[in-house]
């Protein structure tokens, strides 16, 4: 699957350098755009040389060769799209036919698929069928012997025992269908390798031993909104367990209920994976992404513990002070290398687990020493720790020391963390990823009063920095701190990448630097936003002009009450 993967991924690429293809308005990667007019061609050199029909329902209405079935054999590929009405034949003679997708109108659509839909169409490969109520599958679709995909997006399934008889099948998505039970006789598709149900909200049945029985099951999604009763007894069927996925490759998991975590539980041989343990589920980029929100019942420490290796993507809310220690000592295992992307959340806060909070928001919990010892519980073996053992200090007021490394840190995002100071000095800039850092948010922090120092920023760091947004941070004076005279007589680039920023409820802010402006230059700066910073906002004419000057910003002022 990762070799098909990575060849789609770089023929997009490929296209995408060609102009063929666009980067999608939402700008993430694994989507994108395709202009109407390459569109309209791409369709035309398909129907024409590669015999492929594509229509939409006004299309298919008025076509003829529909019914033509000379034509129809030969067909190698069929694409109907928004389709509303019951007008597909009871069979469809198409022997040289690779691929069928029909999409009905979702909000309109009676259509319908013949029970004998299927029989004449013995060489196709993949079906995709969405938005069509299908309830039991047509009894024809078990004749495709060669059949290796079949995506049911969206349809309403009551009965789809069919499948087992798809012996070659490789992938199976049944996303956002309202099946209720996945039925055990898909662990009799011996050649399985993806199976997708995500937003299945019906789904509460997966009897056990199916997924285990799936011995050449790569990959896995489930995520959000869909099954999430492990092992619990449902309607007289036992539910699968979470130790059946340890064969696996790719992994998309949402445990809303942590007391299902059984005891060591390791993926040993996932690549990719998206896990979300408690709390809510956050959407965003494929990656590997771990995110944790646990409840007072979660005990880390006992060995409930999931995928860390290779880590790209943390996030860790409100963890109880009981798991602080054996957290650490886990990512101490796997050390941080790959870590992109870091979000951290202790929101509402709460006082009484303030030390626990500072040790593991701190971020020493990445160091890659085997140890991390808290000097106020180890004061009895001082004498005894070895020199790669780090001691945790209750004086330091900054979130990342000297000592961290994270090299490929692009995306940090904080709330509600009480620090002083982010970067305690240039060298934990420069150790923390400062140089691929792309976007920092901070939300909530009542004890920052800076965001950088001077001591902390240069020519070599934040140089891709590309948006800041802060909010709520009610004590922040100044953005950058300049620590001594000489600094201010020479004119620098910060922030040479920096494109967005904005400071929103930020009432003590009076400046963006210690003294004047002259020392900032942002170069490629686009928009500027400000809301409810009365300090700053009335001093704002003099600055923000100073600013604009110095930037090529085009886009929007914003300056807001």
């Amino acid at each position: 699957m990762e070799v098909a993967r990575a060849r789609v991924h770089a023929l997009v690429h490929k296209l995408k350098a060609s102009c063929m293809l666009l980067n999608h308005i939402s700008q993430k990667k694994e989507l994108f755009s395709m202009h109407d007019v390459v569109r309209d061609v791409a369709i035309l050199i398909a129907s024409t040389e590669q015999n492929v029909f594509s229509a939409t329902n006004e299309q298919v209405e008025g076509y003829r060769e529909w019914s033509d079935e000379s034509a129809i054999k030969l067909y190698t590929s069929i694409v109907l799209h928004d389709i509303r009405t019951n007008l597909l034949p009871e069979v469809v003679e198409s022997p040289q036919l690779k691929l069928l997708f029909i999409c009905a109108d979702q909000e309109s659509s009676s259509l319908t698929i013949p029970n004998k839909f299927f029989e004449r169409m013995m060489q196709v490969r993949v079906i995709n069928l969405t938005n069509i109520n299908l309830m039991s599958l047509p009894s024809s679709l078990g004749l495709l012997s060669n059949l290796r995909t079949l995506s049911l997006d969206n349809c309403k399934l009551l009965d789809i025992t069919v499948v087992r008889d798809l012996k070659k099948l490789e992938i199976l998505c049944l996303r956002g269908s309202n099946i209720k039970m996945l039925p055990i006789e898909v662990s009799e598709l011996a050649r399985l390798r993806l199976l997708g149900l995500r937003d299945c909200r019906e789904l509460e049945v997966i009897p056990a031993n199916v997924l285990s029985n799936l011995s050449h099951l790569e990959e896995l999604y489930i995520g959000y909104n869909s099954f999430g009763k492990w092992e619990v007894e449902m309607e007289g069927v036992k539910n699968a367990s979470l130790h059946e996925l340890k064969h696996l490759t790719s992994l998309e998991l949402h445990i809303k209920d942590v007391n299902t975590l059984p005891r060591g539980l390791f993926f040993p041989k996932l690549q990719r994976y998206k896990i979300h343990i408690g709390g809510y589920y956050y959407a965003g980029v494929w990656r590997r992404e771990l995110k944790i929100c646990p409840d007072s019942k979660i005990r880390l420490k006992d060995g409930l513990i999931v995928q860390l290796q290779g880590i790209e993507d943390l996030g860790l809310s409100k963890l109880p002070e009981q798991d602080v220690d054996y957290f650490v000592n886990e990512l101490a295992k796997v050390g941080p290398s790959q870590l992109k992307h870091l979000h951290i959340w202790n929101h509402p806060p709460n006082p009484a687990e303030s030390k626990a909070l500072r040790l593991c928001l701190q971020l020493r919990l990445y160091l890659k020493s085997r140890h991390l010892q808290c000097q106020q519980r180890r004061e009895e073996s001082t004498d005894v720790m070895q020199s790669h053992e780090i001691i945790l200090e209750d004086n330091v007021n900054a979130l990342f020391v000297e000592k961290v490394a994270l090299p490929k840190l692009e995306n940090l995002e904080l709330d509600s963390i009480n620090v002083e100071r982010i970067w305690q000095s240039h060298v934990a800039v420069m150790s923390c990823g400062s140089q691929n850092l792309t976007h920092l948010t901070l939300y909530n922090c009542m004890n920052l009063r800076c965001l950088f120092s001077s001591s902390t920023v240069s020519n070599n760091t934040f140089v891709r920095l590309q948006r800041i947004e802060i909010e709520n941070c009610r004590v922040l004076e100044e953005l950058i701190v300049v620590e001594n005279q000489e600094e201010r007589k020479n004119s620098i680039v910060i922030f040479p990448q920096l494109q967005y920023l904005k400071m929103d409820d930020l009432e003590k802010l009076r400046n963006f630097c210690t003294g004047d402006v002259d020392i900032l230059e942002f170069p490629s700066f686009k928009e500027l936003i400000i809301i409810r910073c009365p300090e700053f906002l009335m001093r704002y004419k003099r600055t923000t002009n100073i600013l604009t000057e110095k930037s090529s910003c085009q886009q929007r002022n914003s300056l807001t009450d």
